[in-house]
């Protein structure tokens, strides 16, 4: 089986789960999504971090294509930015629309996977369900400066063992990536009339 190191559609935003030090004035122990964003959220999203979150309905398709693997634990509580209240409202967001996934980290690698509890690993299976549910769109870098300039940045193909992939290739292969990031930001300043990054 194929397994690819991916980074999925983002929510901006925190998971934290409320204590004496972080409660933001709410109960101990409530389970609390803070989503700074404007957007609805894509069916599968990470925060900052490595925690992912599916959306009520997509949780059921998960389910429903068998990714057994997969744990889901319901948010208590959206810690909403004054400013985004009337937006999540108006959507009909509310706690009942998200629940924490808990992906594996340990045993058997099947479908989902993370390695080192915070890379993300997914089978092709996987990923193309992800891709069909908008949970994972190829980012790719530099297309409005051409072709020679473009790298796809969120998609690192795992051949071999998963171990090995990333104790060894996965610094050369991110290395590239980021050469090619920074090839791409100087031709936009060069174009720009600006100089270019050290």
């Amino acid at each position: 089986m194929k397994f690819y190191y991916i980074g999925v559609n983002a929510l901006a935003g925190e998971y934290f789960v409320s204590n004496e030090r972080n409660n933001e004035g709410l109960p101990l122990g409530l389970r609390v999504l803070y989503p700074d964003t404007f957007d609805i959220p894509p069916a599968f999203f990470g925060t900052f971090g490595a925690d992912y979150f599916a959306t009520d309905a997509f949780k059921k398709e998960l389910q429903e294509a068998g990714f057994t693997e997969l744990t889901f634990t319901p948010i208590d509580h959206l810690l909403l930015d004054p400013h985004r209240v009337d937006f999540f409202t108006e959507h009909s967001i509310t706690e009942k629309s998200f629940w924490k996934v808990y992906i594996p980290s340990t045993g058997i690698v099947q479908d989902f996977f993370l390695w080192d509890k915070r890379f993300l690993v997914v089978s092709e299976k996987a990923l193309d369900f992800l891709r069909k549910h908008k949970g994972y769109e190829d980012n790719i870098q530099g297309r409005n400066l051409g072709p020679e300039f473009e790298v796809l940045i969120n998609l690192y193909p795992i051949d071999g063992d998963m171990d090995d992939y990333f104790n060894n290739q996965y610094k050369l292969d991110k290395a590239m990536v980021e050469r090619k990031e920074k090839i791409a930001m100087n031709e936009y300043r060069k174009r720009a009339g600006l100089p270019p990054l050290l």
